[in-house]
C-alpha cells in the first residue's frame, strides 16, 4: 500500500492475536480520558469480553493507574471465574 508521499505502510495483520473462541476466553480493556464541564479530568476503564461483546465493567475515577486496572481485573476473575488452559 503506498499513498501520495510514497510512503509503504505494511498491511499484513498479526497473527498471533488470539481469537475468542467462547465467552471469557479473551477480554480487553481501555482507558479512556474526557474533561467535566468544569474542566476536571475525568477517566473511564472499560473491560469488554471480545466473543460476545459483552461490557464486563466500566470503572470511572479522576486518575486510574495499574493497580487499579489490576484490581478491577482480580475482581472480574473471581466474580467470573478464569479459564484453565490444557496442556498441549
Amino acid at each position: 500500500m503506498q499513498n501520495d508521499l510514497n510512503l509503504e505502510f505494511e498491511t499484513t495483520i498479526p497473527t498471533r492475536l488470539a481469537r475468542p473462541e467462547r465467552p471469557n476466553h479473551v477480554w480487553s480493556y481501555d482507558c479512556v480520558q474526557d474533561r467535566t464541564a468544569d474542566g476536571r479530568a475525568c477517566r473511564m476503564l472499560n473491560i469488554i469480553d471480545e466473543h460476545s461483546r459483552e461490557v464486563l465493567m466500566i470503572q470511572v475515577k479522576r486518575k486510574i493507574n495499574f493497580v487499579d486496572v489490576v484490581d478491577a481485573l482480580t475482581d472480574l476473575f473471581i466474580l467470573r471465574g478464569h479459564e484453565v488452559r490444557q496442556a498441549k
